[in-house]
């Protein structure tokens, strides 16, 4: 579900498309691309939307799951 307040009718909530995973951070931006898509693409046309604070905690998500996968191959190939 995503607010878009300048659109008629989904100034409450309407239901769109969406990717990224653990947390979402790109939107479809009703009227403005390619229906049920959600792209990166497409953000950097200005058709959908992309949400900074998402993305800056998928982000430090998948940093520390690498740096502790990194850190387990180094201690388990040390023994």
């Amino acid at each position: 579900m995503a607010t878009y307040p300048d659109i008629m009718g989904c100034e409450e909530a309407c239901r769109v498309a969406a990717t990224s995973w653990p947390l979402v951070f790109v939107r479809d931006y009703t009227g403005m691309s390619v229906v049920n898509t959600a792209d990166i693409l497409e953000v950097w046309l200005a058709a959908d939307r992309f949400d900074w604070l998402p993305f800056l905690v998928n982000t430090g998500l998948w940093s520390l799951g690498m740096f502790f996968a990194l850190a387990y191959l180094r201690i388990a190939h040390r023994h």
